[in-house]
Order: structure tokens, then C-alpha cells, then sequence
């Protein structure tokens, strides 16, 4: 773990204080390779979604040295006809993952597993980051 990641880990222990990190998972939403791809993004994206994939990447390594646990949700939608290649996680290290779930909608929590996953491991705090997280995890 770089110096950065070990201040970033450190300082993250701190605002926590009391909080026991295991209950924390750090959900990271829809941070696919497709998105990054102008071809696939939405019409409306106007950020840099590979330098934005690469800091969720910072945060993860910093969060997992904090003890979080971590937690992909991807998009993966097989309906016929669907033409979006998301493809898999892009830029998170996948030997920093504790749980992977797909969903098929928007919401991270419709019919997913992710709740139930979360509660049989504790986890009561999350941390959330991603590629429109604002509206992937209602």
C-alpha cells in the first residue's frame, strides 16, 4: 500500500472514530468498462469517466486498508435486444472485493440480493460511489 493510500486509510479510521469498519461496505455502482466507452455512455455524460474510475479505484484501495468491506454492483442486463456492453468492473481490483452482485435495473437494490447480502455480513454503513450512483441505488 502506497503512502497516499496508508494517509488516506488512516484519516478514514479517524472521522469513523467509534465506527468498527467491519460494519462498513464501500458500493461501488455501475463502474463498468461500458461506460467508459463514449459509444455506450449516456448522452448526457460529460465527465471523464475513466478519470472517475480511477478514483473510486483510490477510494477502494483506501477503504479496504481501512478494513470496509467492498462491494461491486454492476449492470448487466440480458433482455434480447439490448445493445449495451457494459462489460466487467473497470479499473477495481477485484482481490479488494468481498461481495459482487449484478442487477438489472437502475436501483441497485431491486431485485438484487444486495440487502440481504449486506445483513448477513453486518453491515450497517455504507459508503457509496460510482458512475450515476445519485440514481442507481434507490
Amino acid at each position: 500500500m502506497s503512502y497516499v493510500h496508508r494517509a488516506a486509510s488512516q484519516k478514514i479510521q479517524d472521522i469513523w472514530g467509534a465506527v468498527d469498519s467491519s460494519s462498513v461496505a464501500h458500493v461501488m455502482v455501475d463502474v463498468q468498462r461500458g461506460f467508459c466507452d463514449p459509444a455506450h455512455a449516456p448522452q448526457n455524460a460529460s465527465t471523464d469517466m475513466d478519470a472517475v474510475a480511477s478514483r473510486i479505484a483510490n477510494l477502494q484501495s483506501a477503504f479496504h486498508g481501512a478494513g470496509t468491506r467492498s462491494v461491486i454492483v454492476y449492470f448487466d442486463d440480458l433482455r434480447e435486444g439490448y445493445d449495451r456492453a457494459m462489460g466487467g468492473p473497470h479499473k477495481i481490483s477485484s482481490n479488494q472485493v468481498d461481495l459482487i452482485v449484478a442487477k438489472r435495473h437502475q436501483s441497485a437494490f431491486e431485485d438484487t440480493t444486495l440487502a440481504d447480502e449486506l445483513r448477513a455480513r453486518g453491515v450497517s454503513h455504507l459508503l457509496l460511489s460510482g458512475f450515476y450512483a445519485d440514481m442507481c441505488v434507490t
